[in-house]
């Protein structure tokens, strides 16, 4: 997984965001918006021809990460629920970085982005007005895998633990958890960069002995491992360890002028986690579709998990910001600065909550 953030590169941000604080919406859903990069894909509803009544407000949602965590984007559109709520909204899978993503929120090429909290807390950080407004999955997807002779958490102490590298999303969570099984990350191993290359590094480093554990995704690796007498020490999720990816997030300056916009979203997200809970078959194939894998023996508990992890009502989650951004600061110390009021805004997960939208 990516890091949290990278680096951001910020010049002209806060002016961008104020600029488009009063900015008509994109003027079409079907395609790019001007400006827009070339590796952007526009994805619209299945079926659906591009154009939509005048009625309907016009709403562009950027992603990078195509997992699935963005499977009630997916529903949504799909399923034809941002439009039922009076949006003509597309999907954009932009392949750029967490930085690309939310310059593209900045400049109002884009009015809402599935990002990761990091990325957003470093933007406030730096004085612009990002805000955050859902998170999809507020807990890790990790599993920690260990060598055969790591029988329990305690057999963890003095072991050699791999990361991507020390600041990453697997190391935030690798840290979280050990001190969830009060265990010092600082003292009682040894965290040990192993390079780029994701989970499938980690992997390799676990089975060539360089490390006794690492943090995998448990529907996918563990399976090829396990035969070799690796197996799943914790479950980070079960155990509740929290993570800032899947957040929704909104330029703040345009939530303003456009508070409407971002509640047809949202009310159109509660419905669509709604019929990700309860419709199983019709999520599984829209999964399938999108991560171009039809193996249920696969795709089928990958789909378990995530509509399991995914909350109900997404609000963003406090605690898992309180947990994280300190971790965090060490390379960006202007987190610690960072106003938790100011950067989560429940407001319209709530408002979608008192309606009883989706139930």
């Amino acid at each position: 997984m990516k890091r949290y953030f990278h680096g951001f590169l910020l010049s002209g941000l806060i002016a961008c965001l104020a600029a488009c604080a009063g900015a008509a919406p994109p003027a079409s859903s079907n395609g790019g918006a001007a400006g827009s990069k070339p590796a952007a894909v526009s994805v619209l509803p299945r079926g659906a021809s591009g154009s939509a009544p005048a009625a309907l407000f016009p709403f562009k949602i950027a992603y990078a990460s195509i997992s699935g965590t963005a499977l009630p984007l997916w529903i949504a559109a799909d399923a034809g629920l941002f439009r039922d709520s009076g949006l003509d909204a597309s999907l954009v899978a932009m392949t750029v970085n967490s930085s690309a993503l939310m310059a593209a929120l900045s400049s109002g090429e884009v009015n809402l982005v599935l990002t990761d909290g990091g990325t957003a807390a470093d933007g406030r950080a730096a004085g612009a007005d990002v805000r955050v407004v859902a998170q999809l999955q507020p807990v890790s997807p990790y599993g920690l895998a260990g060598a055969p002779e790591i029988k329990s958490t305690d057999d963890l102490k003095g072991r050699k633990i791999g990361v991507q590298s020390l600041s990453g999303s697997d190391a935030v969570a690798t840290k979280l958890l050990l001190s969830k099984l009060g265990l010092d990350w600082k003292t009682d191993v040894s965290l040990i960069s192993v390079g780029s290359g994701g989970s499938s590094t980690r992997v390799a480093a676990l089975l060539n002995g360089t490390v006794q554990a690492t943090v995998v995704d448990p529907r996918a690796d563990l399976p090829a491992i396990q035969p070799k007498g690796f197996h799943l020490v914790a479950d980070l999720a079960a155990l509740g360890v929290p993570a800032l990816s899947a957040s929704l997030a909104i330029n703040g300056a345009y939530a303003t002028a456009h508070p409407e916009a971002i509640q047809k979203f949202t009310d159109a997200i509660v419905r669509a986690i709604a019929r990700e809970k309860t419709d199983k078959p019709y999520g599984l194939k829209l999964l399938e579709r999108n991560l171009k894998n039809d193996d249920d023996a696969v795709m089928g508990p990958a789909y378990d998990f995530f509509q399991q992890a995914v909350p109900s009502l997404p609000y963003p989650q406090r605690p898992g910001f309180e947990a994280t951004l300190p971790l965090l600061s060490d390379d960006n110390p202007k987190l610690k600065e960072v106003d938790l009021s100011a950067l989560l805004d429940p407001s319209f997960v709530r408002s979608a909550a008192e309606r009883k939208v989706g139930q």
